[in-house]
């Protein structure tokens, strides 16, 4: 029974792979301009995503008995619901993974990072526990060490210390991590955005009542990451402007334009923002490297990115926006919303897919050697 189960577990899979590769090409064939506008290169975008689907192929390791840190696998070690898991469950279910690894094109580190982090919340900590953990894979298989890590990706909501033993250095610097968003440590997770990517925390989107916006502006006033002065007084005495516990309260993205993100310590608003409707400001005091799908997405097309100077002028920027801009920006918003939504069993384009599609275009990333 188990073995039918599987099988039509992964027949399922199958199905959703050709759905899939049917939308997107429906999808860049028949799109407007302003569907467009949501993705970097599109035409290539549409032929490589059905290269993907039909030849990218994950081995995961076998479960390494007294291994030295959690396995993913193992239902101790990451709790039901978490980001993680979600990710790894749904891999393991699919028809990316092979049995075969010379026919890989990535190789999974099945360490729970998260698990470490239960039981000994240091970066330090986590540092050591991989450190051994990856000797063990060296001692028992060729492929660590045939590219220093570069061909094996990892899952981390945490950061990790650099101990500068080889190990944990070729971790850092050639495996793919893949980061949960936003980054750890208010964005202090050290990221590699040549090789690194970010995958939205779980969750769907929210369906906004059918109700006119009345709130301009809201931001997070609970966040602790930025000090109460960096709020201009403007923003305060204004009702254009609503500060509150965003975390608690949802009903304030789904009833606001803009939803604004000062610095680091609140990027946690930006994902929700998109998947209610309310379009993300994001202030930035340099480049941004970490969003979800950024080199697939234009976030551009869909949220408004300003620098930390101009935080004095928001209400003026906001407002200058006409409404056919406006009505782009949400339109693209409600389209990049559903690359950011979790499924069980994953569907076309979701999360899980996009995830997955960026790991495929960075299985030729070059390797650190020292």
């Amino acid at each position: 029974m188990a073995g039918n189960g599987g099988s039509s577990l992964f027949f399922l899979f199958f199905l959703i792979d050709a759905s899939i590769s049917l939308a997107f090409l429906l999808d860049f064939e028949g799109a407007s301009d302003l569907d467009r506008s949501l993705y970097h290169s599109p035409a290539f975008l549409a032929r490589d995503y059905q290269e993907f689907l039909d030849r990218f192929k994950v081995y995961v390791y076998p479960m390494i008995q007294n291994a030295s840190a959690p396995d993913l696998r193992d239902g101790k070690a990451a709790r039901p619901g978490s980001i993680d898991r979600v990710f790894v469950d749904s891999l393991l279910a699919s028809g990316f993974v092979t049995d075969d690894p010379e026919a890989a094109d990535l190789f999974l580190l099945p360490a729970s990072i998260s698990a470490i982090w239960k039981k000994r919340p240091d970066p330090k900590g986590i540092a050591h526990s991989l450190k051994s953990y990856i000797q063990q894979l060296r001692d028992l298989y060729p492929y660590w060490q045939r590219s220093l890590g570069a061909d094996h990706f990892f899952v981390s909501c945490h950061d990790i210390t650099s101990d500068w033993s080889r190990n944990v250095l070729e971790l850092k610097k050639n495996a793919i991590q893949i980061a949960c968003f936003p980054l750890a440590r208010h964005g202090a997770q050290e990221f590699l955005a040549h090789k690194d990517i970010t995958m939205p925390p779980a969750g769907g989107s929210i369906d906004p009542p059918q109700r006119r916006r009345w709130n301009l502006a809201v931001y997070d006033s609970s966040s602790q990451g930025y000090a109460a002065s960096d709020v201009p007084a403007s923003w305060k005495s204004d009702e254009s402007f609503v500060a509150g516990a965003v975390k608690m309260d949802l009903q304030l993205l789904v009833t606001t334009r803009f939803c604004l993100s000062l610095g680091s310590s609140d990027r946690h608003l930006v994902i929700p923002a998109v998947r209610s409707g309310c379009i993300p400001v994001i202030f930035s005091a340099g480049k941004l490297s970490d969003l979800p799908f950024q080199d697939i997405l234009d976030w551009n097309s869909f949220a408004i990115v300003l620098s930390r100077d101009q935080l004095h002028q928001t209400k003026a920027i906001l407002e200058s926006i006409d409404e056919e801009k406006l009505s782009r920006l949400q339109e693209n918003g409600a389209r990049a919303a559903k690359h950011m939504e979790w499924h069980s069993p994953p569907q076309p384009e979701d999360a899980f897919y996009m995830v997955l599609y960026q790991l495929w275009r960075r299985r030729h990333v070059s390797r650190y050697v020292d």
